[in-house]
This record gives C-alpha cells, sequence and structure tokens, in this order.
C-alpha cells in the first residue's frame, strides 16, 4: 500500500499493481489490509503485477534508456 501522493501516483496502479491510500485515511487503509490479509489470490496477483511493473518501468536499464533517449531527441540538429 501507498499514500496518494505525487510519486507513488507514478509507480502505484491503483488495484492493480497495489493500493493508492488517500493521506491519512486510516478506514481505508484498514479495509485493504483486511482484504489482503483474506485473499490469497489478490496478494499474489497484485505482488506479480507490482514486481513486473517495477521491473518494467522503473529498473536503472529502463531509465537509462529514457534519458538518453531524450537528450538525443533534444540536441539540436540531431535525430535518433
Amino acid at each position: 500500500m501507498a499514500t496518494d501522493v505525487l510519486g507513488t501516483q507514478e509507480l502505484v496502479v491503483d488495484g492493480k499493481t497495489d493500493f493508492l491510500m488517500p493521506l491519512l485515511d486510516i478506514d481505508a487503509m484498514v479495509e485493504k489490509i483486511k482484504l489482503l490479509a483474506t485473499d490469497s489470490g489478490l496478494r499474489k496477483r497484485i505482488g506479480a503485477r507490482g514486481l513486473n511493473r517495477v521491473n518494467s518501468n522503473f529498473n536503472d536499464l529502463a531509465i537509462l534508456e529514457t534519458l538518453h533517449d531524450f537528450y538525443v531527441q533534444a540536441e539540436p540538429g540531431k535525430r535518433p
């Protein structure tokens, strides 16, 4: 679970890769903890999706490639 604030919104797809909780909403967090505690299938699916999302979008090589492409395209007179 993550708090629904800038940064985590980019990482977490609510209900698919984890749950985004409104800031300071303890009741919402308790509800999701109970849900995850009682549904092992959901825990496994969310865990697998979250791992896949991080590995696909937030690994060092993906970030390096994104930055490389950005700077190549930004350089005047150059095309990738």
